[in-house]
């Protein structure tokens, strides 16, 4: 459950972020385990 929040709030944040060029390394790292430790402190 708090994998499906932390998924749709860094959904938006990581579209903004793809904006300015990073966002796709940023997503591409929030994967299953990296997403809790990494993403948690996005």
């Amino acid at each position: 459950m708090v994998d499906t929040i932390i998924e749709n709030f860094l959904a938006p944040i990581g579209i903004l972020i793809n904006d300015t060029g990073v966002g796709m390394s940023i997503t591409a790292n929030c994967s299953s385990e990296i997403r809790a430790t990494l993403c948690n402190d996005i």
